[in-house]
Parts: C-alpha cells; structure tokens; sequence
C-alpha cells in the first residue's frame, strides 16, 4: 500500500485493491504478484463514474519493482506485459493472475 499511496494514489483503501501471487520470477528465490486497484473519478449529476481498474507486476522480496501492465477503464482495455521479460508457463502465470485481480475487483 506504501508504493500506490506515494505513486499518485494517496486515497486508495484496501478494498481497492488485491493481490494476486504469481510466484518465482526469472531470479532463483523473487516472488511476484499482480497488484490491482479499482478507482471511480468524481461522480456526475449524481451518476456513479465508471469503474476503472489498473494493474502492476510487482516484486514481494528484494528490491521492490512494479511494472505497469495495463488496466481498464471506462470504453478501453488496455494490457501490456511487453515490459515483462516473462516467457511460457511465468507469463500464463502472470496473465492468469491479472485476470483473477481484475475479476475480483469487478464484481
């Protein structure tokens, strides 16, 4: 929660957000998951703003690294792991993670 709150997400609550483990990275002993956080703009005339989810791969040991891997917002879907070195049965890891975080803060 200390990296989303000083990386422009300082309102954030933890209902927000899950977590998702994908486990080992490339490195012998990382540990990763797929942070997501869901987030609504300011309401208007009384109407709910759309849902809007935004997603990272983020390590859980060492130096901390989070990388951007899309999201979605209102009218746009929008995923990229090309900054992910991540290949086969990691990346279906990943990518089935990042489904699951977005499934659970949809509903």
């Amino acid at each position: 929660m200390s990296w989303l709150h000083t990386n422009g997400y300082p309102n954030i609550v933890t209902s927000d957000v899950t977590v998702v483990d994908v486990g080992v990275g490339l490195e012998v002993g990382s540990d990763w998951a797929v942070v997501a956080i869901r987030q609504r703009g300011p309401s208007t005339n009384g109407t709910p703003a759309p849902l809007s989810i935004e997603s990272w791969l983020a390590s859980m040991t060492g130096d901390t690294k989070w990388l951007n891997i899309g999201g979605y917002w209102p009218g746009s879907y929008s995923v990229s792991w090309h900054s992910v070195l991540w290949t086969g049965d990691r990346l279906t890891r990943g990518k089935l993670a990042q489904h699951e975080a977005f499934t659970c803060l949809s509903s």
